[in-house]
């Protein structure tokens, strides 16, 4: 045994603190956010989509414009103390359904002005 240390306990007790589980749901602020992200981004690659004819591009950029959305997404999941690992695959669900939603309406409008083109030219 160490000098000085005689007479303490071996094992100093810690104290027992149960914090809450973490939740793997999300609440209203976090949902509300969620569909602004996705608006973001639609929004954005439908204004973009008329002067472009890369739609990969145009879906890309429209999804780095909308980064705060990100964060506030990340930062709403943080507030309702939602489960990190679920946190993370929800922003990663959100994120990729703006994506393919947004590349979606770009190409049906790509082929609308197509079609509406080839009409004009008839």
């Amino acid at each position: 045994m160490l000098a000085g240390c005689q007479g303490t306990p071996t094992s100093i007790p810690v104290p027992q603190t149960f914090a809450a589980p973490l939740k793997t749901e999300v609440g209203e602020i976090t949902k509300k956010t969620a569909k602004e992200y996705s608006a973001c981004v639609w929004s954005n690659a439908e204004k973009m989509r008329a002067g472009s004819a890369d739609s990969r591009l145009v879906v890309d950029t429209a999804v780095s414009s909308c980064k705060k959305g990100v964060q506030r997404l990340q930062l709403a999941l943080v507030v309702d103390k939602t489960d990190p690992l679920f946190a993370r695959s929800y922003v990663d669900t959100i994120v990729e359904n703006a994506r393919t939603e947004a590349m979606v309406l770009v190409l049906k409008g790509n082929a609308k002005d197509a079609k509406d083109r080839d009409a004009k030219q008839r």
